[in-house]
């Protein structure tokens, strides 16, 4: 159900975001974030207002009239399940929200006037802590290449920019921007004894980056196409070749110490903490740790903007295999202290946490396809199961269970920004997908069962697929994609191309 904003305020400070005491309103949020183990949410901020002037901030809670804000009082207010309405004193509009199963809805009751206004706050956000990246650009990115453009592109577009290339400007706080944006900048990475979970976060600001450009490039925008695909290389500047990790580094552009058998250490300064040392199977505790929710091990494979790039870091396809086959085949234990977030382990895979997603696939990219065949199939019969507790970790918006809906038709989008979606092995005999009316895309698996998991040839309209991929055109045209399994492995499209 949509809810009222008060004020910017986060658990992690022990603030809930309805307070009694509290007498204006900023705004009413219509997305929450479902499963995701904290209050999150409320990207999307609307506000009915009056008058001829139009706002663009919210203002402060203690002269609301400086921006878009109203005062309200709980006289004028009634919450019972399933239903809210209070009235905007500034405005004297009347908002009520209620909700269906799937739906949320706003009602705005304006006064007799000719300047009626809701304003849409694209950036407003509810949290605890920033999280690394700028996650709302592949999702807005990914849905305009895939053909969603009922809205305004370029504003949207010149939003992303902004926030890519500057803080945020008061009042908007400072966690509403890109976390270290300042020192991915100048240095092009994000340090460790300057930003929480550094390494994750440089290398989510780079495929961010990466989405941007592509929307550029659809834009018509080749200076910032060039820009953005540039600092989209940023992933390389974390990359320890000694270690083959993607390693912590600090802001005189040393790499964190190895642990190497030592007691690990929290180092505190100016406010901000982090573990002393670089241990690859430690995930620990925010605000202390390096990566967001995972460990070195799980983290190395998050280039999914440039797979071919990160291949080369490791110097060759047979190097990149084999570290890829010790991540699932390597003991699941990590580091202390415990991160109750690993679940759904596979070797130091972890399925139920969403950084590991697009891992399986990979093997596409470097010459092993039958090893992604084997992984997905072997992650859909073992890490899934019907009824109570059939999931193996937290959904986080649906995507475990978006994941195993797409796996199990033979496919998956590693990279969203890039339109393509990559081959695994199908589940079921026969899949149809119905992009429109009249339109079917078919899905057929002959001689499918749980032995035979291995694709043994594969077309698409009759004609050999050659590479591991289909494209979002592909689905949305209709049409028919065919595959032939068998036990063993023998499918290698085109005789070694990859993905795009």
């Amino acid at each position: 159900m949509p809810i009222p904003h008060y004020e910017y305020k986060y658990i992690a400070e022990g603030s809930l975001l309805y307070t009694w005491s509290d007498n204006t309103i900023m705004g009413f949020s219509h997305t929450h974030y479902s499963g995701v183990g904290m209050t999150s949410g409320g990207d999307i901020l609307f506000q009915p207002t009056v008058g001829n002037k139009m706002q663009i901030v919210p203002g402060p809670a203690d002269n609301p009239d400086e921006g878009y804000r109203s005062w309200f009082s709980h006289d004028e207010e009634t919450a019972s399940p399933g239903y809210y309405s209070v009235m905007l004193r500034d405005y004297n509009v009347k908002v009520e929200l209620t909700s269906a199963r799937r739906v949320a809805f706003h009602r705005y009751t304006f006064p007799e006037t000719a300047d009626a206004n809701i304003i849409i706050d694209l950036g407003h956000q509810i949290g605890t802590a920033p999280a690394p990246g700028d996650h709302l650009v592949p999702v807005i990115v990914d849905g305009y290449l895939k053909g969603h453009t009922g809205f305004d592109a370029g504003f949207v577009y010149d939003a992303m920019r902004i926030k890519a290339l500057e803080k945020p400007k008061p009042p908007v706080p400072l966690s509403s921007g890109r976390s270290g944006l300042e020192y991915y900048l100048k240095s092009g990475y994000t340090p460790v004894d300057k930003v929480t979970e550094s390494v994750s976060n440089t290398l989510e600001l780079a495929y961010d980056d990466w989405c941007i450009a592509q929307m550029a490039r659809a834009l018509g925008k080749d200076d910032d196409y060039t820009l953005f695909m540039e600092r989209a290389k940023n992933y390389s500047n974390v990359w320890d070749r000694d270690t083959e990790f993607m390693r912590p580094r600090k802001s005189d552009g040393s790499f964190l110490e190895m642990a190497e058998g030592k007691e690990q250490e929290i180092v505190e300064k100016d406010g901000h903490r982090y573990y002393r040392y670089f241990d690859p199977l430690l995930v620990g505790v925010r605000p202390n740790r390096h990566y967001t929710e995972s460990n070195a091990w799980q983290y190395i494979w998050s280039v999914q903007h440039d797979v071919a790039g990160l291949i080369s870091l490791f110097g060759s396809n047979d190097r990149f295999n084999k570290k890829l086959d010790s991540f699932f085949d390597m003991n699941p234990a990590i580091s202390g202290p415990k991160y109750i977030g690993v679940v759904g382990t596979i070797g130091q895979y972890v399925h139920g946490n969403q950084p590991s997603h697009h891992v399986a696939y990979l093997y596409n990219y470097s010459g092993e396809p039958w090893k992604t065949q084997y992984w997905t199939r072997q992650i859909c019969e073992q890490l899934y199961r019907p009824g109570p507790g059939g999931l193996c970790g937290n959904e986080d918006m649906g995507s475990l269970s978006s994941w195993y809906v797409l796996s199990a038709m033979g496919f998956y989008p590693v990279t969203p920004g890039n339109p393509v979606y990559s081959i695994g092995s199908p589940l079921f005999g026969k899949t149809i997908i119905r992009p429109a009316r009249g339109v079917e895309f078919i899905i057929e698996a002959e001689n499918n069962s749980p032995v035979n998991k291995y694709i043994q040839s594969a077309t698409l309209n009759g004609e050999p697929l050659d590479k591991p991929q289909i494209s979002h055109g592909d689905i949305m045209k209709g049409g028919r994609l065919s595959f032939v399994m068998g036990p063993e492995p023998r499918f290698d499209p085109g005789q070694g191309n990859k993905p795009d």
